[in-house]
């Protein structure tokens, strides 16, 4: 009998050993994190990214091709409209005057904001206001430049754009001084809308030393090439 008690007796101490030690081990861990839990990593999530927005490149091809040579603000109260002037180098093609088209419009957009933009080009900055050179292109919601008025200034996403360029003709060219004289003889008739035109032509014929049927010729040649 008294065997088994103290073999009872020693069970139960080396139990209440390990219940102290636990304990023990327990105090000295909630000295040093305050008694608190853990945190638990919040679950990785998968972030939705939204796809960056293309910019427009610049083809090679046209780099060095043109110059935004004018500006003009045909706009009214709450509606934002510009004809951009762009003078050409070159010979270049209708594709090309199109990539041109979308290049001047991705610029327009980071001048100001608008409703609708216009693209005129001409290969000398003389004849701007005198007639189109090589037509132009209209960027406008829905491709309608009538729409203008519906759209939120700034707002391209229904932007379409009306081409009317033409396929350039260049052996029939004047050359720079040819269609500077032209300009200056249509501005002239412009200004005085009475005037004779037969005698302002033999005026400004004599003024550049041409006979008139050279002047003519040449006044021919120029508007040949405008669009009015």
């Amino acid at each position: 009998m008294s065997t088994k008690k103290s073999t009872d007796t020693g069970c139960l101490s080396v139990i209440m050993f390990f219940i102290m030690i636990s304990y023990t081990v327990s105090s000295i861990r909630n000295c040093f994190t305050g008694g608190k839990k853990k945190a638990e990593t919040p679950p990785v999530q998968e972030i939705q990214r939204t796809p960056p927005v293309q910019e427009y490149v610049v083809p090679p091809e046209i780099k060095g091709k043109y110059r935004i040579a004018s500006t003009k603000d045909v706009s009214f109260p709450t509606v934002k409209r510009y004809v951009y002037n762009v003078v050409v180098t070159g010979e270049p093609t209708k594709a090309e005057l199109t990539e041109i088209a979308y290049t001047v419009f991705e610029a327009a957009k980071r001048r100001t904001p608008f409703n609708a933009l216009s693209v005129v080009f001409y290969d000398y900055e003389c004849l701007i206001y005198h007639g189109i050179v090589m037509g132009y292109a209209d960027f406008a919601p829905d491709g309608d430049w009538g729409k203008a008025m519906d759209v939120q200034t700034g707002n391209y996403r229904t932007m379409k754009i009306i081409n009317e360029i033409e396929e350039p003709y260049w052996p029939n060219a004047v050359t720079e001084r040819e269609a500077e004289i032209y300009a200056d003889f249509d501005t002239a008739l412009f200004k005085d809308d009475t005037a004779d035109e037969d005698v302002v032509a033999s005026e400004f014929a004599e003024k550049y030393g041409m006979t008139e049927k050279e002047f003519h010729d040449l006044c021919i040649r120029v508007v040949a090439r405008l669009r009015k």
